[in-house]
């Protein structure tokens, strides 16, 4: 016996609120043969997927099924056939409902929008491409997701996820007298700036890190998340905020420290004798300074104090009983050198001499040597780093003695060279 349908009942219409697309549910009651799920399939009383509705042409056949007798002995049964209102072609897309947005912990928002096409939609928008007027609430917006919910055999559900553009995470550091401060963004690169004015380093970093002057840039990535981009940005400054310059010596920290130093010796020479106290190896304060450059050469600034000549001794004197005349000269590596006499007559070294003269010198004099103040006294220049730009920074120290050197050490003279003979 064949399968006879007839009306069971008026249809259901259900309004999308979103997209106004009908959904259309019509009963049927089934008898003979075919009236389990099983029997349904190829029956007389079975229509193509994709049938238009008699009465609502727009609406397609979706969905077919028995309810009711589940027995193969059963004589009737209803038969619910889903009418769907679908897009007019497969590229358009028609809102279900209304967009679904999320804030998270950042702030930032997320919406989620679910669209009604028909089979055979090809999937359109690039991930990462930023939401227009038509977009609804994801104007502005970018576009991080773009995929199927449902692929059936009339329609495909398409869910779209935008996310906003904007700042998802921030850090700072101190390292080696530098301010690092890092931006992790989504959908548009942000570089954090030096500390803006009126801000401290103690208000959060994406309200004191931006406005300020541009800072330089330690290193960047981008991370490309199926077309949809994120970004990490570290830039480096002064550790107090302030920007460092490219063409110039940027001083970034200084400190105090006793370092070994050794004090030249004095050699002084009269006519009585040549007075000598010797080198003496101590330590002196000093002051440590750091720069951070662009520039691979060091200044003359940098250059440490050197002793430009030694002590140097020359003198002659004629001797009464001899009558012959004694020339003497020296030097002395480590030693300044003061002191010259000039006589008629007299003793020179405990000798009676007709006449007699001689000079010791050096450069600086121990006067001037005294006298110095705030001496460099060494320095170094060093790699740091280059920067994911290309750009290769270098760190260079001055050591510099505080105030004059003798203030350190005891200038007693204890020590006395006998003349050369």
């Amino acid at each position: 016996m064949g399968a006879k349908i007839e009306k069971h009942g008026e249809p259901d219409k259900i309004y999308d609120k979103g997209s106004g697309l009908l959904t259309l549910i019509r009963k049927f009651k089934v008898s003979g043969k075919y009236t389990t799920k099983a029997q349904l399939e190829g029956s007389e009383v079975h229509l193509p997927y994709e049938t238009p509705d008699a009465e609502h042409t727009d609406c397609l056949l979706m969905d077919q099924r028995i309810d009711g007798s589940e027995s193969t002995d059963a004589q009737k049964s209803i038969l619910v056939r889903t009418y769907v209102q679908l897009p007019t072609d497969v590229a358009t897309l028609v809102k279900i409902g209304s967009d679904v947005i999320i804030y998270g912990e950042t702030g930032l928002g997320q919406v989620e929008q679910r669209f009604a096409a028909r089979k055979g939609h090809v999937l359109a928008g690039a991930v990462g491409s930023k939401g227009g007027v038509g977009d609804g609430d994801a104007e502005g917006f970018y576009l991080a997701g773009n995929g199927f919910a449902e692929r059936g055999k009339v329609s495909a559900v398409v869910v779209k996820r935008w996310s906003e553009a904007g700042i998802l995470d921030t850090s700072h550091q101190f390292d080696k007298g530098l301010l690092y401060v890092t931006f992790t963004s989504q959908g548009t690169r942000h570089v954090p700036t030096c500390l803006a004015d009126g801000k401290s380093l103690t208000d959060p970093e994406n309200e004191a890190f931006v406005g300020g002057a541009a800072a330089n840039i330690r290193a960047s990535k981008t991370k490309d998340v199926e077309g949809f981009r994120k970004f990490t940005v570290t830039v480096f400054m002064k550790s107090n905020g302030d920007p460092l310059l490219d063409d110039a010596d940027n001083e970034i920290s200084s400190r105090q420290k006793y370092v070994p130093y050794t004090m030249p010796g004095l050699l002084t020479l009269s006519s009585d004798t040549v007075m000598s106290s010797p080198p003496v190896r101590g330590t002196v304060l000093a002051q440590i300074t750091e720069y951070l450059s662009r520039d691979s050469e060091l200044d003359p600034s940098f250059k440490p104090f050197n002793v430009n000549r030694w002590a140097d001794y020359n003198y002659s004197y004629l001797p009464s009983e001899t009558k012959v005349a004694v020339y003497k000269s020296g030097a002395a590596s480590g030693y300044l050198g003061q002191g010259s006499f000039a006589a008629i007559g007299g003793k020179v070294f405990g000798m009676d001499s007709i006449v007699a003269t001689g000079t010791c010198s050096s450069d600086p004099s121990p006067a001037q040597y005294q006298a110095l103040t705030d001496q460099v006294i060494d320095s170094d220049n060093e790699d740091a780093f280059t920067t994911d730009e290309g750009v290769k920074w270098y760190r260079k120290f001055k050591v510099q003695a505080v105030g004059t050197f003798i203030s350190y050490f005891n200038a007693t003279y204890t020590a006395t060279i006998p003349p050369p003979e």
